[in-house]
């Protein structure tokens, strides 16, 4: 019995540890890492287009380039139509201007004409008289009745330059468009420096011509207006010349004779001068269809 005893072992469950126990234990991190990768073996799988074109066909560039060239040419074609249209509203508005203007001169020439040949109507009565009857009474009341108008007037013609000034200093030729024009512009531009010139001698020669009466003459009052008529005779009783003085009377009447000369030529200057004007008007009536 004893040795059956000795023979005879339970049958334990054994309880039986690894020998190293930290070889056989999976992290749980790991076992996340493993289950997301996993997870994404089971996922399913999305194919990627093919990156790499195919080479465009001839055709293609063809239509690119025309389409191009078109939306440049059609950018460059309005703004030069913006930029015309523009233009001619200044062209427009520059030459109505300038008719005004002209038509203005017109009227100012014809009045400067006037008085100019009023004075040298004066003056060839004062001209005509003999400087060595001078001393005689009656012959300086006519003198003077004459020689105060030329005297106190100086009439010169100013035309309106301020469209003239604006087409040159603003660039304002550049949007007239038709050549004849300026032209024509610049001619009547060149007939007006000639009067202006022209006034400087005339106004010089006045000026010598009072410098010289101003020793002998006594100038009382000098009418207002050209339309003063109180001077055509003179009250009587006043003394008119302080002296008679040969020497003087002969240098005033060559001084006369030199403003005449002067006024004569600046009236068929200003002449020329209204004519151009008179046909830059005209054109401009007919070519821009003015009123």
């Amino acid at each position: 019995m004893a040795d059956n005893t000795d023979e005879e072992h339970v049958d334990h469950p054994a309880n039986t540890q690894p020998e190293n126990l930290s070889e056989k234990i999976i992290p749980v991190n790991d076992t996340e890492t493993i289950t997301q990768n996993q997870e994404t073996e089971n996922m399913e799988i999305h194919h990627h287009p093919d990156l790499h074109h195919k080479p465009k066909k001839w055709k293609e560039y063809l239509l690119e380039f025309l389409m191009i060239f078109l939306a440049v040419t059609l950018g460059f074609f309005a703004e030069n139509f913006r930029e015309h249209t523009v233009n001619k509203e200044k062209e427009k508005h520059y030459v109505e201007m300038l008719a005004a203007d002209l038509v203005k001169d017109t009227i100012h020439t014809n009045s400067i004409i006037d008085k100019q040949l009023l004075l040298l109507d004066k003056m060839a009565n004062t001209l005509k008289i003999n400087s060595d009857s001078i001393s005689e009474p009656l012959k300086q009341r006519l003198f003077y009745s004459n020689f105060v108008y030329y005297y106190s007037w100086v009439p010169i013609f100013l035309r309106n330059e301020s469209t003239i000034t604006q087409l040159k200093s603003a660039g304002g030729f550049n949007v007239i468009s038709k050549p004849f024009l300026i032209d024509s512009i610049g001619s009547l531009d060149n007939s007006y420096d000639v009067i202006k010139y022209n006034n400087e001698w005339y106004i010089k020669s006045c000026e010598s011509v009072i410098n010289v009466a101003d020793q002998f003459i006594i100038v009382h009052k000098m009418p207002a207006e050209f339309a003063d008529t109180a001077f055509a005779s003179p009250p009587q009783g006043i003394k008119l010349f302080s002296n008679h003085d040969t020497r003087l009377s002969a240098q005033l009447y060559n001084k006369i004779k030199i403003e005449q000369s002067m006024l004569d030529l600046i009236v068929t200057l200003e002449r020329r001068y209204k004519a151009k004007a008179g046909s830059i008007l005209e054109l401009l009536k007919k070519e821009y269809r003015l009123e």
